[in-house]
């Protein structure tokens, strides 16, 4: 009998102690769980942050030369009580009547794929329409690929890192066709209202800005070049700056600072070789032309390599609807007693280009906003598509 209770406690002894040290191994094992769910946590949680980053990049991507020279750039702006950011007058584009053409007749646009959603069909049919003699040029981000591969391999590694449907893609194709066939690009939200012609005879470059309103409010600084319009000659000195730049892009980057409009825009004062405070200085442009009223270096502006910066009227006017009232207001103006510079010279923007905007009368393209580089998949899957040569059947598709 005391053999059976010595036995029996022995073994009660080693149940508890398996059972200890199962508890032990479980709760290590747990432990370990929530280290790596942490560890993962902390990953997740660090990229967020850097994507958060690059959107607040958006409006700080030059700011710190902003704060550097905001006391010279204030005093400058405050002695024009706020002035507009260009003539708010309707007026013809600058050209040469019957002038020798200096941007090739080539209609450029982009898709992932070429089948094309159909809320784009007639803003891009208006470009043949108009245009009826240009030829059209049209680019998937497959024949992309082969494009690069074939004129620029240093760039295939970036484009092909940028992700499948990345829109970063686009940013990138648009720059290299343009340098090297020329032409003119345009985002398929955009549509064309008139003949282009006119605007190949006068300037070699031209690059359109965003509404000022939109750099005023958005980007805090006075203009930002839009990529959605460009028109350009063939081997342009400034665009080869902007494909070597983009070598070292960042693959996961904000496409608005990487890609973008904000990385144009910054490219663009490094090749005028200017800065913030220079361009803060209020210029007016006499009888040369209507340009915007900044300060964009000393090349003239019909120099084979200079790059014209032209009146908003022309090209990229629209403001992006959601930023308007139901009234058809500017949202940003008349909420509170607003004393920031760029608040108020925006506002007084938006006044002085009512008419304008209503009239529309030299105005080649407009730019519908749809955002769609935004949407998502799940959004662009429910959109009946049709195949480019359907939708433009002169398209000429890149297939080397």
């Amino acid at each position: 009998m005391m053999w059976y209770n010595s036995n029996a406690q022995t073994m009660k002894t080693f149940f508890l102690l398996c059972l200890v040290t199962c508890m032990f191994l479980y709760c290590g094992l747990q432990i370990f769980k929530i280290e790596d769910l942490k560890m993962h946590y902390a990953k997740t949680k660090e990229l967020k942050k850097e994507e958060m980053n690059e959107e607040e990049n958006v409006r700080d991507l030059i700011e710190l030369e902003h704060k550097k020279l905001a006391e010279p750039r204030l005093e400058v702006l405050h002695n024009f009580k706020y002035p507009i950011y260009q003539p708010s007058e309707p007026a013809e584009f600058p050209h040469v009547v019957n002038g020798t053409i200096r941007i090739p007749h080539i209609i450029h646009q982009i898709c992932n794929t070429a089948s094309i959603p159909d809320n784009f069909l007639l803003a891009m049919r208006s470009f043949v329409k108009y245009n009826p003699t240009w030829e059209y040029r049209f680019w998937t981000y497959k024949s992309g690929h082969n494009f690069l591969r074939k004129y620029h391999p240093y760039l295939v590694d970036i484009y092909d890192s940028f992700g499948e449907n990345d829109v970063k893609k686009s940013d990138l194709l648009r720059l290299a066709v343009l340098y090297e066939y020329g032409g003119v690009y345009a985002d398929l939200d955009v549509s064309n209202v008139r003949s282009l012609n006119i605007t190949t005879t006068k300037y070699a470059c031209i690059i359109p800005t965003e509404p000022f309103e939109h750099a005023g409010l958005l980007y805090r600084q006075e203009f930002v070049l839009t990529t959605s319009v460009l028109l350009c000659r063939p081997k342009h000195p400034f665009f080869e700056r902007l494909l070597l730049q983009l070598q070292i892009a960042r693959p996961r980057g904000h496409p608005v600072t990487t890609t973008g409009p904000a990385f144009l825009t910054g490219m663009y004062l490094k090749y005028n070789n200017i800065t913030w405070s220079d361009v803060s200085v209020f210029i007016v442009n006499g009888t040369q032309s209507n340009a915007p009223y900044f300060f964009k270096g000393h090349r003239d502006e019909e120099n084979d390599d200079a790059i014209y910066i032209p009146n908003g009227q022309y090209f990229g006017d629209k403001i992006d609807p959601s930023w308007i009232n139901g009234a058809g207001e500017l949202k940003a103006c008349g909420l509170t007693k607003e004393t920031d510079i760029h608040t108020l010279r925006s506002c007084k923007e938006f006044e002085s280009r009512k008419a304008v905007r209503k009239e529309k009368l030299y105005t080649f393209t407009v730019h519908h906003w749809f955002h769609w580089w935004v949407q998502g998949e799940d959004f662009n899957k429910f959109l009946q598509t049709y195949d480019i040569k359907e939708v433009i059947p002169k398209a000429i598709l890149f297939e080397e």
